[in-house]
């Protein structure tokens, strides 16, 4: 597979596509995108989202919010040993988002299909 793609499993992509059909944004970042390219196993997804999380909440009735503040709301989905997180954009969209991220080999985003988005050069 090239190192330009990734391969969303499809429990995780039900997710994502219903958070897009849905009119909003949702990208696969952080930790395992950094291990799938590093050729490490994850059983930690983080996505980030532009989904207000009483939406998000309504999507998907077994999501457990974390955290809301002004700032950032989380959110975690614990399926099939699968801890998936959901997090409001650190900023006002992915590029400012992946920008504010601790490194900039977690600064990489990956769409729905797949396609890597590496603004920043991780």
């Amino acid at each position: 597979m090239p190192k330009n793609f990734i391969e969303i499993p499809k429990d995780l992509k039900k997710y994502m596509q219903l958070i897009i059909d849905n009119g909003y944004e949702c990208y696969l970042v952080g930790g395992a995108v950094r291990d799938h390219l590093i050729n490490v196993d994850n059983k930690d997804f983080d996505f980030c989202t532009n989904i207000p999380f009483d939406k998000l909440k309504k999507l998907i009735p077994n999501i457990t919010i974390m955290k809301e503040n002004d700032h950032r709301n989380t959110a975690i989905i614990r399926s099939k040993g699968l801890d998936i997180e959901f997090s409001t954009y650190r900023g006002k969209d992915l590029k400012e988002d992946l920008f504010n991220r601790d490194f900039t080999i977690n600064a990489i985003a990956v769409d729905v299909y797949g396609n890597i988005i590496d603004y920043y050069y991780g």
